[in-house]
């Protein structure tokens, strides 16, 4: 019962509960018990994501990413993914690659795609195998150290201000 459910979190929510602004947001996001409503549901994601909420900045960077009843956004959209990602969150780690192998946010970097999907794979994400695979013919084994590198160092999580942390 989702207009029950709305009326439940949408206190909790206007009173600064993150999981709950989450909550608002996805059902404005997806229609449940509500009207669909993009900017409603970016409205309530940013303010989740302000609080640390990662399934919030996954799916803010989502609409951003696909221009879902939003403008699309790269540049925001793959921002949002990094910190994310840094954090730990494998989504968004696997949108990364995406956005790297197609120059989406970001110029085109298939070093940094592989990357993003190995990483995502070897934390669980099962889905990445397969587009890190891709790159066997295309990026040398000295591209693909490089990039296990450029991962262990931690450096590219520096510039959304997490430092690695979930790395």
């Amino acid at each position: 019962d989702f207009k029950t459910a709305m009326q439940e979190w949408l206190p909790l929510a206007e009173a600064g509960d993150a999981e709950a602004q989450f909550r608002v947001g996805r059902l404005y996001d997806i229609g449940e018990g509500v009207s669909v409503g993009g900017a409603q549901a970016v409205r309530w994601y940013e303010k989740a994501h302000k609080q640390g909420n990662l399934k919030a900045t996954y799916n803010l960077a989502r609409m951003l990413d696909v221009g879902e009843r939003i403008p699309r956004n790269y540049g925001r959209a793959s921002t949002l993914y990094l910190f994310a990602a840094c954090k730990g969150h494998l989504k968004s780690q696997f949108n990364l690659g995406l956005m790297y192998m197609g120059g989406h946010g970001f110029p085109r970097n298939y070093i940094r795609a592989f990357m993003w999907f190995y990483y995502a794979e070897r934390n669980g994400l099962s889905d990445a195998k397969t587009r890190y695979s891709l790159f066997d013919n295309f990026v040398s084994s000295q591209d693909k150290e490089r990039a296990k590198e450029l991962l262990r160092s931690q450096k590219l999580c520096d510039s959304v201000g997490v430092g690695g942390k979930g790395l």
